[in-house]
């Protein structure tokens, strides 16, 4: 059947409007990227999507001896202010408590990417706080440090009303970029120059966080997100981008502010610092522990030989892999160590 002139006409007016459309989307997606961060957040968080995590074999045992409150609220104005609770059964008394900071590159993740550990930790006899907080863009830096003592704030409150956790025994947890808001929520307890140049105040008394756990942490963040590599370059501009909420973050005066290492004082509390040697953040992690010897503040320091196992980012999720469970291990040990548990 042959096809009239009208239909032909018809046909290549239909074929230019769906070329002319997406021309339009094409230049309305370049001018986007190059206006806003948001196009290669959205690509970021579906990319990270879930953590996945592991457990060892006597999981279910484990959790029989933990008692957990889902999605709690803490007093903040900003969004993502809630936190998971994990209590240890049968407890006397106030017991210690883990404030654990999820990772996520500062702009994805949640609470429940470190549930294994929170089940992990309480079934030692510990309270894990696991709390989530805004992520960048949409809250710049140093906002979620500021949501930490939010979330502080709020505990103080139910212990006031009867919850048994005992807030002068405070251990500071955090995985990937949660290891470097929880360094600075220390910082802002025990250097107040620091708590000064952020412009932040610390909900409690200067000793009152007895340990840092800090896992697979970036503790530069410019130097976190000076990468060669020309694609992963694109995404890590944009997440300081994101952080600092400019395209010329690298400008910003508080990016200085992110060393962690140039802030340390003795007052920073005992510490377990570790990293995977591939894909992560090894070689600032160990900057950070030599930093912390100089300083004479005790740590217990993580890290593998990559030329015997290879070890990457986040390795300590996966509580099944040796290594996983060599940290967990090695970190249960160092907490009975500073007299936090049993």
């Amino acid at each position: 059947m042959e096809i009239t002139k009208a239909e032909e006409h018809a046909m290549k007016k239909v074929v230019g409007s769906i070329i002319l459309i997406l021309v339009i989307l094409i230049i309305g997606l370049v001018i986007w990227i190059n206006v806003s961060p948001m196009p290669a957040v959205y690509l970021l968080r579906r990319q990270m999507g879930e953590a996945s995590i592991s457990y060892p074999e006597d999981e279910k045992e484990r959790k029989s001896r933990v008692v957990v409150e889902n999605n709690l609220i803490y007093e903040s104005n900003d969004r993502h202010n809630t936190y998971d609770l994990y209590m240890p059964k049968d407890i006397e008394g106030k017991v210690p408590v883990v404030i654990w900071i999820h990772g996520g590159a500062f702009v994805a993740g949640s609470a429940t990417g470190v549930e294994n550990w929170g089940y992990m930790l309480a079934s030692e006899g510990i309270a894990v706080v696991s709390m989530d907080y805004q992520w960048a863009p949409e809250m710049r830096y140093p906002g979620q440090a500021r949501q930490v003592q939010e979330c502080i704030m709020t505990l103080q409150k139910r212990v006031a009303e009867g919850l048994a956790i005992n807030l002068e025994q405070i251990i500071l947890a955090g995985d990937s970029a949660g290891a470097h808001i929880a360094a600075q929520s220390a910082l802002i307890n025990t250097n107040p120059e620091f708590a000064e140049a952020i412009g932040l105040q610390s909900a409690l008394k200067p000793g009152d966080i007895k340990a840092m756990l800090l896992y697979c942490g970036p503790y530069d963040v410019e130097k976190m997100l000076n990468i060669e590599d020309k694609a992963l370059n694109f995404f890590a501009s944009r997440i300081g981008w994101s952080l600092f909420g400019s395209k010329n973050w690298k400008e910003n005066p508080l990016l200085e502010t992110t060393v962690i290492k140039n802030y340390l004082t003795k007052d920073f509390p005992s510490s377990f610092v570790t990293d995977g040697n591939s894909g992560s953040f090894e070689s600032q992690g160990k900057e950070l522990v030599e930093k912390m010897n100089a300083l004479n503040i005790e740590n217990h320091a993580l890290f593998f030989d990559k030329e015997v196992v290879e070890t990457h980012h986040e390795y300590q999720t996966d509580l099944l892999s040796k290594e996983g469970w060599q940290c967990y291990e090695e970190t249960i040990q160092f907490l009975k160590e500073q007299q936090l548990i049993k």
